[in-house]
């Protein structure tokens, strides 16, 4: 048997997957209520300006051909532009962020906790500062837990493991 093809077959079955989700995800937000060129034009745009702006965003075509254009632009890396803040290319903004997401998914305890004050950053990023960690703030039982002394346990454990932090730190 070859062993190609199931690994082939996962990849297409991945791929029809991926088109399926963004069609019926632009096709939801194409039926949303609301007009995104007569947002993005404002109140006091006159007729011109609003067409324009429908024009460069293709909103003039149908929803199908709307599609076709996005998806264009996709496998090109163009995920087209954010309307909030700054209007930099949305890939920009995802590359900016990406490496906070891959640090929340590596270490189990890097977040932002809620105190009575304030909010507090904690980042426990090695197993030392773990057991450092458990023995300042008395946390006995948590480190006594031999299944999670090693980070990449704690990351599998988050979910047991914050809620307890947190109701913790938000006493202080």
């Amino acid at each position: 048997m070859n062993v190609l093809r199931p690994i082939g077959l996962r990849l297409l079955y991945g791929l029809i997957s991926l088109v399926a989700i963004s069609f019926v995800t632009f096709l939801a937000a194409s039926m949303a209520p609301g007009d995104a060129a007569r947002i993005l034009a404002g109140d006091k745009a006159t007729e011109a300006a609003y067409q324009n702006i429908r024009r460069q965003l293709n909103l003039d075509k149908p929803v199908l051909t709307q599609y076709g254009l996005y998806m264009g632009k996709v496998v090109q890396g163009d995920l087209g532009r954010s309307y909030h803040g700054t209007k930099q290319p949305v890939v920009d903004k995802v590359k900016a962020n990406l490496p906070m997401t891959l640090r929340i998914s590596a270490w189990a305890i890097y977040d932002v906790f809620e105190t009575r004050d304030e909010p507090v950053f904690i980042g426990v990023v090695t197993d030392a500062l773990w057991e450092k960690f458990c023995r300042i703030f008395g946390l006995d039982a948590l480190w006594a837990d031999e299944s999670i002394r090693r980070n990449n346990d704690r990351v599998k454990a988050r979910d047991r493991i914050l809620p307890e932090i947190r109701a913790l730190i938000a006493g202080f």
